[in-house]
């Protein structure tokens, strides 16, 4: 299993990477950084402030940084299988407009663009299964807010308050074990499989027969 390596963040290497991406053309608007680059967003808000103000350090036009990638089906399905290997939620509502309508246009749905990038949904996952997770009582007793946890697992605060009211599509494994390691705990111990209570109940009938 390949690991990436965690980088080290300081004023000086925010200031760099944004100046280092600037010079090669890449988009710096609010909602791209935050898909593609979480870390360094993260690292932005945490040294200056927020992405605005990190960008102004660099010595850059905020409105001059912003431009409109043009996303093609290769580009998008590349970008699904990074945020699917960094571990990240692959919900459209968490990546930028552009790239979601960009995705509607050429695959129909959203659905059709996971399919595409081999992480739709499998066959074999049972609808009458939930995942209820413990994420919020846990990251409490580690004395961690939900701002901390975002920025070590490289996700927004509000990506983490989804995710533990179950407003979000049940995790990758890969994330599973990362948030259960920052929690230090087992992955049973934060995410428990339950049965829908109708389906609990014809069990039970078939058993008493």
């Amino acid at each position: 299993m390949e690991h990436r390596k965690t980088t080290k963040w300081s004023p000086e290497k925010v200031i760099e990477r944004i100046k280092y991406a600037y010079k090669r053309g890449a988009d710096l608007s609010d909602n791209t950084v935050n898909v593609l680059n979480p870390s360094l967003y993260g690292a932005a808000g945490q040294y200056f402030g927020g992405w605005q103000q990190a960008i102004e350090a660099a010595g850059l036009d905020y409105k001059l940084t912003r431009r409109t990638l043009k996303w093609s089906r290769l580009k998008i399905i590349e970008l699904i299988k990074q945020a699917a290997q960094e571990g990240r939620p692959l919900t459209s509502n968490l990546f930028p407009s552009a790239v979601v309508s960009t995705a509607l246009k050429y695959f129909g749905t959203w659905e059709n663009l996971l399919n595409a990038a081999g992480y739709g949904e499998k066959p074999w996952a049972r609808a009458d299964q939930r995942v209820k997770n413990h994420i919020r009582e846990y990251r409490k007793e580690a004395g961690l807010s939900e701002i901390k946890l975002g920025k070590v697992l490289g996700l927004s605060h509000r990506t983490i308050s989804m995710i533990e009211l179950a407003q979000m599509p049940d995790p990758r494994v890969s994330f599973a074990i990362r948030l259960a390691r920052v929690l230090g705990k087992t992955v049973e111990e934060v995410f428990e499989l339950e049965l829908e209570e109708e389906t609990r109940c014809d069990e039970n009938s078939e058993n008493n027969r």
